[in-house]
């Protein structure tokens, strides 16, 4: 041992343990900044912003699944009436019409029918007084062809509102699967398909029950129309 050499007293010593506090302080500095939470790093101007960011988001999903919902049960509405209509309704009412006229003049053919020949003959006299049958053939004909062009017209605007109405929900549906949007696809399809059978059997039903049996105006009320007609003419 050098008797020159200082010994170091207790109080030099816990001076020296006491500049540890410093290198605690780093490490601690060093674990805050791992997890997140340094004092020392300032707030991220753009972390504000998120929130804003994530309404818009919400606001505008929220309109995407609505619309795309409305937009797929507005188009299997309008493909039900469309073929409902063309296939059901409107030969429906032909037939309806052609089955009036019928029945009108079914009294009157068999009247005609129990005539000789002479009456016959001063029959269809008669009537070409009032009718020339050449110019009611033509009239017929022109009729028949113009209603077969302004009603395929009618055809064609009411699949043209299908086809706007589908490419309307296609666009939706294309986006929605492009962004990867959380839409529940099975239960808006079984949600949809489920309203049209429920729509397509009240249809069924309010048919048989309200439109069959509906009564349009009868043989006598139109043959009191047709002499009221005679005597204000005649």
């Amino acid at each position: 041992m050098d008797p020159t050499r200082k010994k170091r007293s207790f109080s030099e010593g816990h001076i020296d343990i006491l500049r540890g506090p410093p290198r605690i302080l780093s490490n601690l500095q060093i674990l805050l900044e791992d997890i997140g939470a340094s004092p020392t790093t300032p707030p991220d101007p753009s972390s504000e912003l998120s929130t804003p960011t994530s309404t818009n988001e919400s606001c505008l999903f929220f309109l995407h699944r609505w619309s795309l919902r409305f937009s797929v049960h507005l188009a299997l509405i309008a493909l039900f009436e469309t073929l409902f209509f063309w296939l059901f309704v409107s030969r429906t009412e032909d037939a309806a019409l052609i089955n009036l006229v019928n029945s009108y003049i079914k009294g009157l053919l068999s009247q005609c029918s129990a005539m000789n020949g002479t009456q016959q003959v001063l029959f269809m006299d008669f009537v070409d007084l009032f009718a020339n049958q050449t110019q009611v053939q033509a009239r017929g004909v022109a009729a028949a062809a113009g209603r077969s062009a302004f009603n395929g017209n009618l055809l064609t605007m009411s699949w043209v509102y299908v086809g706007a109405i589908g490419t309307v929900t296609g666009g939706l549906t294309g986006s929605a699967i492009y962004y990867r949007m959380p839409i529940q696809w099975r239960q808006l399809g079984l949600e949809n398909l489920a309203l049209i059978l429920i729509l397509g059997l009240y249809e069924f039903m309010f048919f048989r029950t309200i439109v069959y049996p509906y009564e349009s105006i009868s043989m006598p009320e139109l043959d009191l129309m047709l002499i009221n007609e005679i005597n204000a003419s005649c």
